[in-house]
């Protein structure tokens, strides 16, 4: 936590267009400090999307300190909660909805912020998961007043939470984190929360663990934060040919993207995956699955009490889709080998 981290959560920071940046250990760290910052009550529950697999640990981990409850909510096709998915779930104890940006597409955030408000529950906390999301953004024309303006993924909600795990679209050598936000007084104790509660030195007000963002980590973050936009715009170009090639075939479709998206991960649904996958394999095209289980059916937070079939979009999703490579390092005549490919699957 030296000259480079603080030198890194203040350009991330203004790049994604808040005011504090607090660094930690990893993702999963950012969204357990973060809901922990919110000081939350016994009798109050967040809100997580059913198909978030990574991000429900770090949200039960800061809900079990405050004996508050976690309840979960089912998605559009997409696999992002839309104001349909919420309408059914929102209750008089939901006090943070938790919005996961899956795949590197954006959820309409700003479209739930009216919906909120038109139930009148303004009193509701949003907490962005951003992340697969780094350098995504959101067109809000003239619904925020101003013509053809966007904000970043990220610069919504009352805090947002960063992952760069390598894999990330700006990730570093390990692991890392980062918390946004533009409320001081809730970014001060998230600093106090990172570092064993402490408000100065070997003062600790507060129970809490260890997360902090590594200097060497931050240095090389902060020499890749000046490539992200363009790596995006490779992982765009990548995402938009698979899409046009894959129009016409039947048997697979394409997890639809919004303007915007950083295009984290190109995802597809594919009805016999297994067979799919192994014949991907098989002709050197590896892919992947996010994800194959859903937060309800693991053994671990079998105690929600929650059954199969209670959200329906989720399971069917976790049934269903496949991750294609996507990476800006990609090549076209790998990109094009990937499409040869599928396309030689379905044309058996």
């Amino acid at each position: 936590m030296g000259v480079e981290v603080s030198a890194f959560e203040a350009e991330f920071a203004a790049y994604i267009g808040m005011q504090y940046g607090i660094g930690v250990g990893t993702g999963t760290d950012a969204i357990t400090l973060a809901l922990r910052a919110l000081n939350l009550k016994k009798g109050d529950s967040a809100l997580l999307p059913a198909n978030s697999y990574p991000s429900v640990f770090g949200v039960q981990l800061a809900l079990a300190t405050t004996e508050s409850t976690l309840k979960l909510c089912d998605v559009g096709v997409d696999g992002l909660v839309t104001v349909e998915s919420l309408k059914n779930y929102i209750t008089p104890s939901t006090k943070v909805v938790i919005l996961v940006h899956l795949y590197g597409n954006t959820v309409d955030i700003l479209g739930i912020q009216q919906y909120l408000k038109t139930i009148e529950r303004e009193d509701i906390y949003i907490v962005e998961d951003c992340a697969q999301a780094a350098g995504a953004w959101i067109d809000y024309g003239d619904r925020l007043s101003v013509v053809g303006g966007r904000k970043r993924v990220g610069s919504f909600g009352i805090l947002s939470c960063f992952s760069f795990y390598p894999s990330k679209n700006l990730g570093a050598l390990g692991d890392g984190g980062m918390i946004l936000t533009n409320d001081l007084t809730i970014a001060e104790r998230v600093r106090h929360l990172r570092m064993y509660g402490e408000v100065s030195r070997y003062h600790s007000e507060t129970i809490s663990g260890v997360s902090r963002l590594d200097e060497l980590q931050a240095a090389f973050l902060r020499e890749e934060l000046l490539f992200l936009d363009d790596w995006n715009k490779r992982r765009t170009t990548i995402s938009k040919y698979y899409v046009q090639q894959f129009s016409d075939i039947q048997g697979i479709s394409c997890v639809p993207f919004a303007d915007g998206s950083c295009h984290h991960l190109f995802v597809v649904r594919v009805s016999d995956r297994n067979r799919f996958m192994e014949y991907m394999r098989v002709h050197g095209v590896d892919t992947s699955i996010h994800y194959p289980i859903a937060i309800h059916q693991t053994k671990s937070f079998a105690y929600l009490g929650y059954q199969k079939g209670d959200f329906p979009i989720t399971e069917q999703l976790c049934e269903e889709v496949v991750s294609l490579p996507l990476y800006p390092e990609l090549t076209d005549e790998e990109m094009n080998y990937v499409v040869q490919t599928v396309k030689d699957y379905f044309a058996q």
